[in-house]
């Protein structure tokens, strides 16, 4: 890593001065990327939509349906944040929301699996303890809820988690290793590990591309943990929603296979292959 030779970057209102040209960067480059993570949230939101008008006997807090109201809540307040950071070159920050982003896709994942386990979700988030008591049932609980057990029990049941090769990369900008500092420094074209460090935003094209389309298949994984629980236990009230979702589905996974193909050819174009 190399440090820039310029005084501008400790000029505050320097980096104010770029937002706006930043955010047209960011909107003429991400137009169709976009487009894409926008039909994946309107697709959540549809989800939500169609949840809150669920039957009386599912509306209990111990149902999967409010467990997935909370989560999916979490999911857009992420993914719209996650756009506006990139809007502003803030690339590092928006992943570490792509990290949050993970973890309550995963979570619904589990819950979806697992719809028998929500009144102890619920139990949890009320019997929080200061200082855990080995033993108690807030031990147990935070222990069963914890991520890598997450993850253990969704492979159990054959399935496999959410972004099971991004899961342990978008952990390292809340860590202070110079990895994780690497998120918020620039990378060099030409230079696949050649960095210098960045306070002032600066406009990157594949890093900006990765955190959208990432948070567009997050979105995606998130409306697909309510079909893949409304089809186990085949709910009578989302039966058109699923019918639909199961026609669309493959032509959106496409779509974000193709966009991270693309990211793909980009990266080697601007940096070089990294398998080489």
């Amino acid at each position: 890593m190399t440090e820039q030779n310029t005084d501008r970057r400790f000029t505050l209102a320097e980096f104010r001065r770029k937002h706006a040209l930043l955010i047209r960067q960011h909107d003429e480059w991400l137009r169709d990327i976009d487009a894409l993570a926008d039909r994946m949230l309107q697709e959540l939101l549809d989800v939500a939509q169609l949840v809150t008008k669920r039957p009386e006997s599912q509306r209990g807090l111990g149902s999967f349906p409010s467990t997935f109201l909370w989560l999916a809540g979490k999911v857009v307040s992420h993914s719209e944040s996650i756009r506006a950071l990139v809007g502003i070159a803030r690339y590092g920050d928006a992943s570490m929301l792509i990290r949050g982003l993970i973890g309550d896709v995963t979570m619904l994942q589990y819950l979806a699996a697992y719809p028998s386990v929500c009144p102890e979700y619920f139990e949890l988030s009320q019997i929080r303890e200061p200082r855990p008591k080995k033993g108690s049932r807030y031990a147990k609980l935070k222990a069963k809820f914890s991520e890598a057990n997450l993850r253990q029990q969704i492979e159990r049941v054959g399935d496999r988690p959410v972004s099971a090769e991004t899961y342990g990369i978008y952990s390292e900008p809340a860590h202070p290793s110079l990895w994780g500092a690497k998120f918020y420094a620039v990378q060099h074209a030409g230079a696949l590990a050649e960095f210098s460090i960045a306070y002032s935003p600066v406009y990157q094209q594949v890093a900006a591309f990765r955190c959208v389309a990432t948070a567009a298949a997050e979105v995606l994984d998130a409306v697909d943990c309510f079909y893949v629980w409304s089809q186990r236990t085949s709910c009578p009230w989302a039966q058109p929603s699923l019918d639909r979702w199961l026609a669309e589905r493959d032509r959106l996974l496409d779509q974000i296979t193709s966009a991270f193909q693309y990211l793909e050819a980009k990266h080697v174009q601007l940096y070089g292959d990294p398998r080489k």
